[in-house]
């Protein structure tokens, strides 16, 4: 998976795009009410998914936390501890999955090693208890709101969705996850969605390149 730096105007843009237009759900937590969120809750913008902090004990909030985040409420998955983790459980099949997410702190995430050795944003799908894929990003370490992180089905659709920040093996690291923008589709995308993502990437990566040179 390559990545690039882009906007978050253009990356809720892309999510939209990766759901395609039928049976589209978005989530970007501006109408819930700014505090605690119960483990098992939906947001108002969808019942078809609720959230849950895999780490015991340990809880969700909803608020404009800053650093950086210009796009308003996101949902926080508190604390930094153990195997935090964002469960996401579907009542329906999902066929594709796409969220920003941010509080990358540099200062808590090994980048910059390359071989294999960074630490990454880690998104899990799961048909119940099988593991269907894992999807991987680099953390670009700026704890800005400013990536995303996507998937779509090879076949099976999934019905449960894991997100954090992992080690080089992908296994769950000690850092407060920030997720917004959450788009996924209940039916299979159509071809022309796959060309209009393609199309949205390269634009973003062409975008990124000339802001580098600028």
């Amino acid at each position: 998976m390559s990545n690039c730096r882009l906007t978050p105007s253009f990356i809720s843009l892309l999510g939209l795009l990766t759901v395609g237009s039928k049976a589209a759900e978005f989530i970007d937590f501006e109408l819930d009410p700014t505090g605690a969120f119960s483990n098992g809750s939906s947001s108002v913008d969808s019942p078809l998914v609720t959230f849950s902090n895999l780490s015991s004990g340990n809880g969700l909030e909803i608020f404009n936390s800053g650093l950086g985040n210009t796009i308003g409420q996101s949902l926080v998955v508190f604390p930094e501890s153990t195997g935090v983790t964002l469960q996401m459980d579907f009542s329906v099949p999902i066929y594709s999955l796409s969220l920003m997410f941010g509080n990358d702190d540099p200062l808590l995430l090994v980048t910059g090693m390359g071989s294999g050795s960074d630490d990454l944003a880690v998104l899990n799908l799961f048909d119940g208890l099988t593991l269907l894929e894992t999807i991987t990003v680099t953390p670009n370490a700026n704890i800005t709101m400013d990536q995303t992180i996507s998937w779509i089905h090879s076949g099976t659709p999934a019905n449960r969705a894991e997100f954090f920040y992992g080690d080089s093996n992908a296994n769950p690291i000690d850092l407060i996850e920030t997720v917004d923008n959450i788009a996924f589709s209940t039916a299979v995308p159509e071809p022309s969605t796959y060309a209009a993502i393609a199309f949205a990437s390269a634009v973003g990566v062409w975008s990124w390149r000339r802001r580098r040179k600028a």
